[in-house]
C-alpha cells in the first residue's frame, strides 16, 4: 500500500464530521494491516491483533504505549465533545507535561 492510496487531508476525505474523516483515514490502513496477517476473524478481533502489535512495536522502539493510548483517549474525547475544534490547546498541554 503506496501513501498515495490513502486519503490523509480531511479535503480529500467523505465524511462530513471529524469523527467520520479519522474513520475514514484508519479504514485502508486497518484493511492493509489485516490482509498482511492473514485476518479473517471478526473485526474485534482484528483490532485486538493490531493494538497487540502496536505494544509490541511500543516496547522494541521504548515508547510508552500506556501514555500514548491514554492521551489517544483524550483526542478522542475531546473531539467527540468539540468535533470542530482542532486539538490546538490540547496537544499544547501535553507537550508541557512530557
Amino acid at each position: 500500500m503506496a501513501k498515495d492510496d490513502i486519503a490523509w487531508s480531511d479535503e480529500e476525505m467523505h465524511g462530513s464530521t471529524k469523527q467520520e474523516r479519522s474513520a475514514e483515514r484508519m479504514a485502508p490502513l486497518f484493511e492493509h494491516y489485516v490482509s498482511l496477517i492473514g485476518g479473517g476473524e471478526d473485526e474485534r478481533t482484528n483490532l485486538a491483533d493490531m493494538l497487540a502489535d502496536w505494544m509490541h512495536w511500543a516496547k522494541e522502539n521504548e515508547v510508552d504505549f500506556d501514555a500514548a493510548l491514554s492521551s489517544a483517549q483524550m483526542h478522542y474525547e475531546h473531539e467527540h465533545d468539540d468535533p470542530d475544534d482542532e486539538l490546538a490547546d490540547l496537544n499544547d498541554d501535553e507537550n508541557d507535561e512530557g
